[in-house]
Order: structure tokens, then sequence, then C-alpha cells
């Protein structure tokens, strides 16, 4: 595989840094998936090849690894990501309504994904949603319109 993806000079400098954090290249997996993820959004076959080069492990390491956690994407997201969260505090406030409008509002933008999760951490704050990991909280119809037609 013709491999030209490259980190940043920047992630670079994060990744030396890890080295000398961890003992052994392996465990420095998860973190160097969070900082290829971060930089170009997913994780690419390119990306995840020179990650098994750079912590000489083998592919289907590091492939393994970015399928069994959910939060990596192996498909390059689409311009905006909504998550919704579905736990208990934000279904009580509202938030199977909220998604319903959202998917509404979205039903034929490509550039817009939904994604429903577990939980965003803020319960205090329910109903809530991430809108390309920016938290909007204490949503109503009237926010959710904003947010979205700001997206459009």
């Amino acid at each position: 595989m013709d491999n030209n993806f490259q980190l940043t000079a920047q992630n670079q400098e994060q990744l030396e840094k890890l080295f000398t954090q961890y003992p052994h290249k392996k465990a420095i997996t998860l973190p160097l998936l969070w900082i290829i993820q971060y930089q170009e959004t997913w994780l690419s076959p390119e990306s995840m090849q020179y990650a098994a080069e750079i912590l000489d492990v083998p592919y289907m390491h590091i492939y393994s690894v970015a399928t069994f956690y959910t939060m990596f994407r192996l498909t390059k997201p689409p311009k905006h990501t909504i998550e919704v969260c579905r736990t208990l505090s934000c279904e009580l406030c509202g938030s199977e309504e909220i998604t319903k409008q959202i998917q509404e509002r979205i039903e034929n933008c490509d550039d817009i994904q939904l994604i429903e999760v577990e939980c965003l951490g803020a319960c205090g704050y329910a109903p809530m949603c991430a809108v390309n990991g920016i938290y909007h909280n204490n949503l109503t119809t009237e926010k959710v319109n904003t947010i979205i037609g700001d997206l459009l």
C-alpha cells in the first residue's frame, strides 16, 4: 500500500511526547488513533497503516482496535455531525422529540449526520446535543431550529 499519510508537525510532537511517557510502543495505540482522527476527522486505511508502521505492530492490530471502539470513524464523516444524547436524563427532558425534529429538518441534507449517543456527560443540562463537538444544552424546539439553520 502506497502511504502518503503524515502527521502534522504539532501532532508529531505530541507523538514524540507519548513515546517518552509509555514503556512500550503498542501502549500508544489509542492515543495515536485519537491524534490521527482529530487531525483527519476519521481513520483512513492509509492512516491506520501509518499507525501500524510507527508502532511496529500488524495493521490488523490497529484495525481491530479501531473497529472495537465506537468513537473511531472508519468512513469520512459529512461536513457536520450532530450527536443527541439519549440517556435517561435527556429522555425525560425531551430528547426523543428533539431527535425527531432534527431528523425532519435534515432529511434531505447529505452534509449533516445525526447520531444518537448514550451519554454526553452533561446530564444537568438535558436535553442536549453536540454539533461538531460543541455542546448545546437545555434544548428547545427554537434552539434546535436555530442550530440547524446555522448549519444549512
